[in-house]
């Protein structure tokens, strides 16, 4: 796919101002293979993200932690 000439869209070198032309052209779809790094790798952390979620869970429950340390301090109290 990479050398199909559907692909390579260049102005043919013997028509004048053909450099400057060729130039835009490369630089764009460097550009725009740039862009397409970028997306993937941000594809890439958020799947690994997603995964360490679903594998650790959510985090640190706060509301059931401070409700768990509650009822402990509450038994404490009660025993003495």
């Amino acid at each position: 796919a990479l050398r199909d000439a559907a692909n390579c869209r260049l102005v043919d070198c013997a028509s004048p101002g053909a450099a400057r032309q060729n130039e835009h052209i490369i630089r764009k779809a460097v550009g725009r293979g740039r862009y397409v790094i970028r997306e993937m790798e941000g594809t890439i952390q958020l799947k690994k993200y997603r995964t360490m979620r679903r594998r650790y869970g959510e985090g640190v429950d706060v509301g059931g932690e401070a409700s768990r340390i509650g009822s402990s301090l509450k038994d404490f109290l009660r025993q003495k």
